[in-house]
């Protein structure tokens, strides 16, 4: 008994398989129980993956405006930035400027004191010092411009914007020997001439 519903069992499953495979295609093709499900299910699938090539594309667009949006802030960062630098240099040349005049009027007195039979060797030497300070100054300044002037908004990096910082700073330093080596040719004409010979540097 049990042999016989074997066989019939084997034999049912084998028809069914053989008529699933080639009845359902025409179920499908004719538009029949299963191939409107079949019809469905496409749909949904393709519904389904317009969703999502929908969702990949908004993400593409937003990360695109977000990095636009960065871009446009670093842009105008680093202009504000080139803007203060500038204005930094341009009151440190008009710095050195006044510091240069003032060399000059430390450079007449010198002469007139050697005119009145006064020893400036002394004054003459830290003289040659200030005019070293002032080549320092004004060659800090030129570098300190010229790294400036070649800042881009559209590519600059944080390193040629520390550059510029560590350049300005050089520029400073260096201004204040100038300032302080003319302070000093100042003193020693103060005492050639027993009183004040220039009102000038400070």
């Amino acid at each position: 008994m049990n042999s016989k519903v074997s066989k019939v069992f084997v034999t049912t499953s084998a028809l069914l398989v053989i008529f699933s495979s080639s009845a359902l295609p025409v179920f499908a093709k004719e538009g029949g129980f299963f191939g409107n499900f079949m019809n469905r299910f496409e749909n949904r699938k393709d519904n389904f993956q317009d969703h999502q090539d929908k969702v990949k594309e908004r993400h593409e667009e937003n990360q695109a405006s977000r990095e636009a949006s960065k871009g446009a802030k670093r842009e105008d960062h680093i202009k504000r930035l080139k803007e203060v630098f500038t204005k930094i240099l341009n009151r440190m040349t008009l710095a050195l400027e006044r510091l240069i005049n003032i060399q000059g009027r430390i450079e007449n007195r010198i002469t007139k004191l050697e005119s009145e039979g006064k020893d400036v060797s002394t004054a003459k030497s830290a003289l040659d010092v200030a005019k070293i300070k002032k080549a320092a100054a004004q060659a800090a300044i030129d570098t300190a411009k010229a790294n400036i002037g070649g800042i881009d908004t559209s590519s600059t990096t944080r390193e040629t914007v520390l550059t510029s910082v560590a350049n300005i700073k050089n520029a400073k330093r260096a201004l204040q020997d100038y300032h302080r080596s003319l302070k000093d040719v100042v003193k020693i004409l103060r005492g050639l001439s027993g009183k004040e010979a220039t009102k000038s540097a400070k």
